[in-house]
């Protein structure tokens, strides 16, 4: 029989790579979507997914006929810099979050995996843990917390698995053109100049398709109820990053650092300690970056115009 799991957020960066996995890896997916969703990214493989309006009024029925399933919860919209401080935009998350939590209510879930943000950290220099001090300096990182108290509260009344996994950097195709490496890749194609911070940061970028991999492994293993950090053991220097990706490209665009000085409460060390997820899931061997890179422009190459 196949494993169940709804997705909500099915259509974006994230959740299409995780539904494409899980569809490889003997997974029946669900899709959450509003009747106005955009699919493009699940071109390929949308015909294998079953999609659910959420605006249906027998949704929560069509649910609780599934029998026992996952949810894992990707949408979130004002991801963008510029929307993070957006009050009706964030508080409109922990709205769409109620409703999906008033559908599972009684329904034969088993395991809720919620999505967070290394954004519930604040400002962050140094290696976290699950355990350091959150310093929550936009509305974006407070929403997701609240909606962390929601889940935890939730799920320990209806004794249903909860797990929440504090989310580091990710990249990969079918991210959209306006984050850094696509829109690097645009620009270097083109042999566009390259206007840069010093790019001294630190990040623990982690590869989408390395993603999938460990949420298949929390769906199919028995992970406590908690708080999990999900990033890239192995950290990159952001100016050697941009620069293996150049010679990737085999690009004639100049790359112009410290063109651009850093946005107020830079963070300049982007790493979390992960022993605590792979204490539940095993020991996880990380793509190599350089490989990574070349997947990722292969996919840009082919899909931008």
């Amino acid at each position: 029989m196949l494993k169940k799991v709804v997705i909500t957020g099915i259509s974006g960066f994230i959740g299409s790579n995780i539904s494409e996995y899980l569809l490889s890896h003997d997974f029946q997916v669900y899709g959450i979507v509003r009747k106005k969703t955009n699919i493009k990214r699940l071109e390929g493989f949308d015909s294998s997914i079953t999609f659910f309006d959420i605006d249906d009024t027998d949704l929560k029925l069509k649910l609780a006929q599934l029998g026992e399933y996952s949810l894992i919860h990707c949408a979130w919209n004002g991801v963008n810099a510029e929307l993070r401080n957006d009050w009706l935009i964030q508080a409109e998350n922990i709205s769409y979050f109620a409703r999906i939590l008033n559908l599972v209510e009684s329904t034969q879930i088993k395991k809720l995996i919620f999505l967070g943000s290394q954004a519930e950290y604040g400002k962050i220099d140094f290696e976290v843990h699950e355990g350091s001090p959150l310093e929550l300096n936009n509305v974006y990182g407070i929403s997701k917390n609240s909606c962390r108290h929601m889940l935890e509260l939730f799920a320990s009344e209806k004794n249903i698995n909860w797990i929440w996994l504090r989310v580091f950097s990710l990249f990969g195709p079918r991210e959209d053109d306006k984050w850094l490496i696509p829109s690097l890749i645009q620009k270097m194609k083109k042999s566009k100049n390259v206007e840069l911070t010093k790019g001294e940061q630190i990040y623990s970028y982690l590869y989408v398709s390395d993603f999938s991999r460990i949420l298949h492994l929390i769906l199919e293993k028995k992970v406590n109820n908690g708080i999990y950090n999900i990033a890239n053991k192995n950290t990159v220097v952001l100016k050697d990053l941009i620069g293996l990706l150049k010679e990737k490209i085999n690009s004639n665009a100049k790359l112009m650092f410290g063109a651009i000085p850093y946005r107020t409460n830079q963070s300049m060390v982007i790493s979390a300690s992960i022993d605590k997820i792979i204490g539940q899931i095993g020991d996880f061997t990380f793509t190599d970056i350089s490989k990574a890179l070349e997947e990722t422009i292969a996919y840009y190459e082919k899909n931008q115009p």
